[in-house]
């Protein structure tokens, strides 16, 4: 009953702080550095790594192998990317640092990739969810720690900061992509283990790691997406 409630009041939250592309935020960030240390849950989405691997004029497999990690999500059961904690050596025993690790894209306590970092840091404090069902983008104001409130901006104009469309045709298409191959996935749970090695490895390649940085994006993930669904169709749902 109380995991119910929380549920309830979590979604009666976002619900509630819900804002459109021309509503006003107020946050400034002071450049703390808080949200690039002690963190294991900055996912990546294939986007995400592309830009990355563009901003640094290496290939994506170059990009994965230095900064990230993956691993089978426990619930949607398919490959989950994310950005490897670099581990921080205390070697001040009697002043201990108050962080134990931080992001791999951090140097000299600033981000590296800062105008192509992954979308997830580029939005904070605002966070967006697509609902299939309306097929809408729609953005939150999460409740940070860091940064103060000393300066207003409107959602677009934070989001154009670093080339986000406030209609992100990509973000949608991906979202649109996960929850059809979740749901084919609940079918293929009872696959041979070999069998879903495979179909990891066909999906991580396909969706993560096949691109070329001088094309555009969007183009050859509809591409990728049309071969691994193809590839999905021919496989056994028991």
């Amino acid at each position: 009953m109380k995991n119910n409630d929380s549920r309830t009041k979590y979604l009666e939250n976002l619900i509630k702080n819900q804002l459109g592309p021309d509503d006003t935020f107020a946050f400034k960030c002071n450049a703390c550095g808080c949200c690039c240390r002690n963190r294991e849950d900055v996912l990546l989405s294939p986007h995400d790594l592309y830009r990355i691997s563009k901003h640094l004029s290496i290939k994506p497999q170059e990009a994965f192998e230095r900064y990230c990690e993956t691993y089978i999500g426990q619930t949607s059961n398919i490959p989950v990317v994310r950005l490897k904690p670099k581990p921080v050596p205390n070697l001040l025993l009697r002043n201990p640092l108050p962080y134990s690790s931080v992001c791999p894209l951090l140097s000299d306590g600033r981000c590296s990739v800062h105008k192509s970092k992954p979308v997830t840091c580029a939005l904070f404090p605002l966070g967006r969810m697509y609902n299939p069902q309306t097929k809408k983008v729609s953005y939150v104001l999460n409740n940070g720690k860091c940064g103060d409130k000393s300066e207003k901006q409107t959602v677009k104009d934070w989001l154009a900061e670093f080339s986000i469309p406030v209609y992100d045709k990509v973000f949608i298409l991906w979202n649109e992509f996960l929850t059809e191959t979740v749901m084919k996935m609940k079918k293929l749970k009872k696959m041979p283990d070999k069998a879903k090695e495979l179909f990891y490895s066909c999906f991580f390649f396909a969706v993560y790691l096949a691109y070329d940085i001088n094309e555009e994006f969007l183009p050859q993930l509809e591409k990728n997406i049309a071969k691994f669904q193809k590839l999905m169709d021919t496989m056994p749902s028991n």
